[in-house]
């Protein structure tokens, strides 16, 4: 397993041990690769079970045996390209999927901001609605007071963090909230924990 075969060829009996047995093991490890048995010996039956067991192929004149090798390895390219774009094609679902879900949770957040009047009432549904797009431990609504060059803390969610609780007020240079405004784009912050 440490090897990466392109092809297996067998012989239809080893000492102690089969084709079919060796059909056996290669399924039994996950291993998708081309397996022709090449025995000028081995019977129409043997032939039957050995395909139905797995082979790719049996070879009974050699004179086959090239053109058999190279339709297998073009077989099992084409099967890996296959596998290959039905993966991506899974990551794909699965990215679009998480974008809807992403879009209806905004979709949410727009229709809860002007759904009411009560705007602790919208602070709550947004951070719950942001939770399920972003996982926190502390969110904080703040509102810029610019003639007092300082932020006060309309909504907190999450941990209870002293300086920073509802009504709290604190300076407003050199803060987070300062970066933002001024690139105006939004910053996350994920811990490595």
């Amino acid at each position: 397993q440490a090897h990466s075969w392109d092809l297996i060829l067998s012989s239809c009996r080893f000492r102690n041990f089969t084709c079919l047995q060796a059909l056996e093991l290669l399924k039994q490890e996950g291993i998708d690769t081309p397996f022709i048995i090449v025995s000028p010996a081995i019977s129409e039956e043997m032939a039957i079970e050995a395909l139905n067991a797995g082979a790719h192929d049996c070879v009974k004149n050699r004179r086959r045996l090239i053109p058999t090798i190279e339709r297998e390895l073009r077989t099992a390219a084409m099967r890996r390209e296959h596998k290959q774009t039905e993966e991506e094609l899974q990551r794909d679902r699965e990215i679009i999927q998480q974008l809807a879900a992403e879009t209806s949770i905004i979709a949410d957040i727009g229709r809860l901001i002007g759904s009411t009047l009560d705007i602790d009432e919208v602070y709550e549904r947004f951070a719950a609605e942001a939770r399920k797009l972003i996982p926190f431990d502390n969110m904080l609504v703040n509102l810029i007071k610019s003639q007092e060059s300082a932020l006060e803390i309309a909504y907190v969610s999450g941990m209870d963090i002293p300086a920073r609780r509802k009504g709290d007020h604190i300076p407003f240079r050199g803060s987070v909230c300062e970066v933002i405004e001024r690139n105006r784009k939004g910053i996350l912050f994920m811990s490595e924990t």
